[in-house]
């Protein structure tokens, strides 16, 4: 798209009911590569990319205080890692390919412990 930083980029615009604002970039997230996949929850961006420093394909990330950050091995694989919800502050799904080798996309429940 005009204006952005590479392959596929996070916007944001306001939306009234009728219809949407300006898009936006979202400042930190996008890079040259592929930013994909964004939710927000607590005020952070968790999203995917392919660009930033990856432990595999595409890993996911979490922007917090204007700080991009991977989310690290626990949910990141060394293959394609692609969508996260989360259900509340512990518990929520992703979408990998980690248990395909990368033929297929699966859904995953993942709960954090103590």
């Amino acid at each position: 798209m005009p204006g952005g930083l590479g392959g596929m980029d996070i916007y944001r615009a306001s939306f009234d009911r009728k219809k949407f604002g300006e898009k936006e970039l979202v400042r930190n997230v996008n890079s040259a590569g592929h930013d994909c996949f964004p939710y927000v929850m607590n005020d952070k961006v968790y999203f995917t990319s392919k660009a930033f420093n990856t432990i595999g394909g595409y890993d996911f990330f979490v922007l917090d205080n204007m700080e991009v950050k991977n989310l690290g091995e626990k949910l990141n694989s060394k293959f394609d890692d692609l969508a996260i919800m989360f259900l509340d502050e512990k518990t929520g799904y992703i979408t990998s390919s980690r248990t395909t080798n990368g033929a297929t996309d699966d859904i995953f429940e993942f709960r954090f412990v103590e």
